[in-house]
C-alpha cells in the first residue's frame, strides 16, 4: 500500500511536470507569435507612415510649385506693365525734348 501511494505520488509529479513543460512550450509559442505580430504591425505602421509622409511631401512640392508659378505670372504682368509705362514715358520724353529743341 505504501508502494502504491509512492507510485501514485510519482505519477502525479510526472504528470505535473509534463503539464508544466507543455504550458511553458505553449507560453513560448504565444510569445513568439505575439512578437511576430507586433513586428509585422510595426513594419506596417512604419510603411504607412512613410507613404503618408511621401504623399504629404509631394503635395507640398506641388503647392510650392503652384505658388512659384503664380509669383512668376504676377512678376511677368508687372514687368509688362512697367515696360508699357516706360514706353509711354519714353515717347513723352522724346516729344518734350523735341519741343524744347524746336522752341530754341
Amino acid at each position: 500500500m505504501a508502494n502504491q501511494a509512492v507510485e501514485t505520488i510519482r505519477e502525479a509529479e510526472r504528470k505535473a511536470q509534463e503539464i508544466e513543460q507543455q504550458a511553458a512550450a505553449r507560453a513560448d509559442e504565444i510569445l513568439r507569435c505575439t512578437r511576430e505580430r507586433a513586428s509585422g504591425l510595426t513594419e506596417e505602421a512604419s510603411s504607412r507612415a512613410e507613404k503618408y509622409m511621401q504623399t504629404k511631401a509631394e503635395e507640398e512640392r506641388r503647392q510650392e510649385e503652384a505658388l512659384i508659378q503664380l509669383a512668376l505670372q504676377q512678376a511677368e504682368q508687372e514687368i509688362a506693365g512697367l515696360r508699357s509705362l516706360v514706353k509711354d514715358r519714353e515717347s513723352q520724353a522724346v516729344r518734350m525734348i523735341l519741343k524744347e529743341l524746336i522752341e530754341r
